[in-house]
């Protein structure tokens, strides 16, 4: 199955703006909590995502978070990209695993935690 792209044609998604993402689990599983009657009971995983989500604005100063809600198998939220005098938005490079670069890497300023399930 094709899913076409919801991207605005020429728009570049670096520019200030609010942005509303989805963050899926691999394959879709409820890997994050499960539905109890209409509501979405997180586990220890869904937990660490949205706590990870509420720290984003503390990490990096050129945004700021609106409304989210994390979802067993996805996250909804929206974030405000503030204009700022550098660079921002998806650069289209993977991250990079040499050493040399730590200080490059998303991740490289949050400690890896293991979920209490």
């Amino acid at each position: 199955m094709h899913r076409h792209s919801m991207r605005l044609p020429g728009y570049d998604y670096a520019r200030a703006g609010a942005y509303f993402v989805t963050v899926c689990t691999c394959k879709r599983k409820c890997l994050l909590g499960e539905i109890v009657g209409e509501t979405a009971e997180l586990n220890g995983r869904g937990e660490i995502v949205r706590e990870e989500w509420l720290r984003s604005a503390d990490m990096r100063k050129e945004i700021e978070l609106d409304e989210f809600v994390v979802m067993p198998n996805h996250l909804h939220g929206i974030v405000i990209i503030r204009e700022t005098n550098q660079s921002v938005g998806a650069h289209g490079g993977a991250p990079t695993t040499d050493e040399r670069d730590i200080d490059k890497r998303a991740y490289s300023r949050t400690p890896l935690r293991k979920a209490h399930l």
